[in-house]
């Protein structure tokens, strides 16, 4: 299992390799590109749902091999995420990687489940939004949120 696990997880660093090398000097649209690597998948996720959350649910011990490589597997993607918000400027980057992660993992639970119609499609709508959301200029609140000021 943790073979194929390092399989799966290599087009997932394939795909961020891809839009860093198409947008080098971009990192939002490195964002967005990653977001519709997922979202191009989500139709394939809803017959068998995600590999890395299957595989969680028969891995409760974090000292298994397979389990090993999901969490190192995640740990590196939210690094890269925020690598990325934080070379787009965007307030509070490792929020907004912590949230684009919520969002893409998000996503694909639900189009494994079937709760959400039109998943794709708001996925990157929420994608957009939250790249507006925190590459809103000013301090953050006291609540730690970005502030806004049109």
């Amino acid at each position: 299992m943790a073979q194929w696990l390092r399989i799966v997880a290599a087009d997932y660093v394939s795909a961020f390799d891809a839009v860093e090398e198409r947008w080098p000097d971009d990192p939002r649209a490195q964002i967005k590109g990653v977001a519709a690597f997922v979202a191009d998948t989500l139709s394939t996720l809803s017959h068998r749902g995600c590999p890395f959350v299957n595989s969680l649910a028969e891995l409760p011990d974090r000292t298994r091999p397979a389990r090993q490589v999901i969490e190192a597997h995640k740990a590196r993607q939210l690094r890269r995420l925020t690598a990325m918000c934080t070379a787009a400027e965007l307030i509070d980057p490792e929020g907004a990687a912590a949230e684009l992660t919520f969002a893409l993992e998000g996503a694909q639970v639900s189009a494994q489940n079937g709760s959400v119609d039109h998943i794709a499609e708001r996925l990157t709508t929420f994608v957009e939004s939250l790249l507006v959301w925190h590459g809103a200029k000013g301090s953050p609140d006291p609540s730690g949120s970005p502030s806004h000021h049109s």
